[in-house]
């Protein structure tokens, strides 16, 4: 049964924009028009549902993009980007007069904050020597004076490195009673070949069109690299930090199989999922982690269908497509057909990607020719 509506300028990007504490109904946006941005919090009396009404609001910042909100009793905190990342301290103390009590500038930005109390625990993006996930640590004590206590960036200097985390909480844990903070991660490395050894077939595709003498040289050039082509070398795995009252500590890391996207931890054993895989894991010794097991979602050749990177490979030797070749065997089409089956009855395989490729596979090459990279 609806009872009353109210509008709130502006929007939100997930949940944790909004938040119900009491009476008080407290939700930060970002408005953007021509030339400006806006981010402001805004606070209603909800004691009445049939007749909410506003209490206040305050603007938080102009000309930055809103990254990540998180509501915690009477505070509420707030990131910012632009060049920097200004960490927002809100007094909600008072909830018709919002007031924004101090403000932290450090590199790059936080997606997510996790609040212990008078610390947050918060996972971002470092872009000061690359691209790379981030997990940092405040002191928010004094709301006036917020202190970073630490600081750990996942990934090689200078790397693109990327973590499911920095967009889906939970993709990392958080151990309170081990003090612990464990992060999936993947790095990217474009000047190293996966060995794959096989063109995979994201390689664009054309429309035929007539070739001239530049299409020709580069049909030639790319003839003499093609049995030197390897997509990219992709590292997933799993980083440890400790945490304390007073500082991170950096532990160790192992590497998975496939791209983590979920992690957990039982006493000394933590467990990390994929798309390809479950594996266990001792952490006693924190330095050293040691794994225990894994059990692969896929058997044999199948289980190279599916690359370290994320994306969907078939086994294919390219013809001319000019000649109406087909890039297919029946022996392949007939085994990606039963990846699919197996996806429809609860194998964790993408099955969109894999449908999308049986449709283009089977009707959309037909009279075309490669574009090589």
């Amino acid at each position: 049964m609806l009872r009353d509506k109210f509008t709130v300028p502006g929007y939100i990007q997930n949940r944790f924009y909004m938040d119900e504490f009491g009476d008080t109904f407290r939700i930060a946006t970002q408005s953007t028009g021509f030339g400006f941005t806006q981010v402001r919090l805004f606070t209603y009396d909800v004691s009445d549902l049939d007749d909410v009404t506003q209490l206040g609001s305050t603007k938080i910042i102009e000309n930055e993009s809103l990254q990540a909100v998180r509501f915690d009793g009477e505070r509420a905190y707030a990131v910012t980007f632009l060049v920097v990342d200004p960490l927002f301290v809100i007094d909600l103390k008072d909830p018709a007069n919002p007031v924004v009590a101090g403000e932290l500038e450090v590199p790059g930005y936080s997606t997510h904050i996790e609040p212990r109390g008078n610390r947050l625990i918060a996972v971002g993006i470092d872009d000061t020597d690359g691209n790379r996930p981030a997990i940092a640590y405040y002191d928010v004590e004094d709301p006036a004076a917020p202190v970073q206590l630490g600081r750990v960036i996942l990934g090689p200097p200078g790397s693109y490195t990327t973590s499911d985390a920095t967009y889906d909480e939970k993709a990392f844990k958080v151990v309170d009673e081990l003090g612990l903070i464990v992060v999936p991660f993947q790095h990217v490395d474009w000047n190293e070949g996966s060995g794959r050894g096989e063109v995979p077939p994201s390689v664009g595709i054309e429309e035929d069109k007539p070739m001239d003498d530049n299409d020709v040289d580069e049909e030639e050039n790319n003839d003499a690299t093609d049995e030197n082509y390897y997509g990219p070398a992709c590292t997933n795995g799993v980083q440890l930090v400790d945490f304390s009252d007073t500082k991170l500590t950096q532990r160790g890391s192992f590497e998975n199989t496939g791209n983590v996207t979920r992690v957990g931890v039982i006493g000394e054993r933590l467990f990390a999922l994929s798309d390809l895989a479950l594996k266990t894991v001792d952490i006693s010794d924190r330095d050293n982690p040691i794994a225990a097991g894994e059990v692969s979602f896929f058997e044999g050749e199948d289980q190279s269908i599916y690359g370290e990177c994320g994306y969907i490979y078939y086994p294919v030797d390219f013809v001319d497509f000019n000649d109406g070749g087909f890039p297919l065997t029946n022996d392949q089409i007939e085994r990606l057909i039963a990846l699919a089956e197996n996806c429809a009855n609860g194998a964790p395989l993408p099955g969109i990607a894999l449908m999308l490729t049986l449709f283009f596979a089977r009707g959309s090459f037909t009279r075309r020719r490669r574009s090589k990279r």
